[in-house]
């Protein structure tokens, strides 16, 4: 008998002979009365295939319908039928369960209590919720580098604006205030702090108010400035200054 087993799959596809061409695939099925409902489907008979092409390829069926591998297996749990049941034991495996580990002797024990299906899924949601985990980590990570890369560019565009500004002031000018991003609505407890930040506010004093219409022109000339606006002006009696208040616009950036 020994010379009819194979060293692989692929040697029980029919090879041919002389008289007959050789064939494409093998398949093997394996039918079982399920009158009494011992198979977790809706069938009375079912039928388990397995399909072994030339190729390498192989085909799992149920009453004829392509499934998966962990389908049929799924289906046999805890029935005490599979390579590692209960139902046939082989020469030798009662022998060799005696000898086990107490850990393979408890596999055996759980498969005919019925368990091993809860278990498998308890160890496939386990290995999902660590796929999920490490993918939200990677998510996380990539999420801290580009917020730091989009924070570079603010520092970075910052300290350009800050410098194209302080070209625009006018020697006769002198700033008191520059704020970025202004706050939209007074900050409310419990709730994150509302700003615009294509909003910059400038105030200062001069002696000449003409120096004002100079600051506000030369910012308007600037190719971050979309609108300059002069929101409030007004004479210091004691000092004779002009205080000033400018709204400045910026020029909102494409993406990229």
């Amino acid at each position: 008998m020994k010379s009819l087993r194979g060293t692989k799959s692929l040697d029980i596809i029919f090879a041919g002979t002389q008289n007959r061409k050789s064939l494409g695939f093998a398949e093997a099925s394996l039918v079982f009365d399920n009158s009494d409902g011992a198979l977790p489907i809706e069938y009375t008979e079912v039928t388990v295939t397995r399909k072994i092409y030339r190729s390498g390829e192989t085909g799992y069926y149920i009453n004829k319908v392509p499934c998966r591998l962990k389908d049929v297996l799924e289906l046999f749990m805890d029935t005490g039928i599979g390579k590692d049941g209960y139902s046939i034991i082989g020469q030798g495996k009662i022998d060799e369960i005696l000898s086990n580990k107490s850990e393979d002797r408890r596999n055996i024990f759980e498969e005919a209590a019925g368990i091993v299906k809860y278990r498998t899924r308890k160890q496939e949601s386990e290995k999902k919720l660590e796929r999920t985990q490490k993918g939200r980590s990677r998510e996380n990570e990539r999420i801290r580098e580009l917020t730091a890369k989009i924070r570079e560019r603010e520092i970075v565009g910052c300290a350009l604006l800050l410098d194209r500004l302080a070209h625009c002031v006018p020697e006769a000018v002198s700033l008191s205030a520059l704020t970025l991003a202004p706050l939209t609505e007074k900050v409310k407890s419990g709730k994150l702090p509302q700003t615009d930040s294509g909003i910059v506010l400038l105030e200062g004093e001069t002696l000449q108010p003409v120096q004002i219409n100079r600051f506000c022109e030369r910012l308007a000339a600037e190719s971050f400035c979309k609108e300059v606006r002069l929101t409030g002006m007004k004479q210091i009696k004691e000092s004779k200054n002009y205080r000033f208040e400018i709204e400045v616009e910026l020029k909102r950036r494409e993406n990229g």
